[in-house]
């Protein structure tokens, strides 16, 4: 359970730092619609949102880590950002196949 929270953390900030490069750099929009207002007026309360609420997530499910509960919402926030992270490779490698074609001779 512990590797799965860590893991999250660190999918998280991975995440964010990918979506404020992909968003602000006018290649994709938030999905998140809360979310997407935020980053618009502010990519600093943006980051602050998503590390705090995601942060504060991981924390509950660790202080309750004895509980099967817990155990179960680990794996699931674990599998949301696997899917994250996944939706995010394809997304690079969709971007990088598109610009070579763009910039070849």
């Amino acid at each position: 359970m512990e590797r799965l929270l860590a893991t999250t953390l660190v999918f998280n900030v991975v995440d964010l730092m990918l979506t404020l490069l992909v968003v602000l750099g006018g290649l994709a929009v938030e999905a998140n619609p809360l979310m997407a207002v935020l980053i618009s007026s502010s990519p600093v309360a943006f980051a602050l949102v998503k590390l705090g609420v995601v942060s504060f997530g991981v924390w509950v499910l660790w202080r309750a880590r004895t509980r099967r509960l817990a155990a179960v919402g680990s794996v699931v926030i674990f599998s949301a950002y696997s899917g994250v992270m996944l939706y995010h490779v394809l997304s690079v490698k969709m971007v990088v196949s598109h610009a070579s074609t763009l910039f070849s001779i």
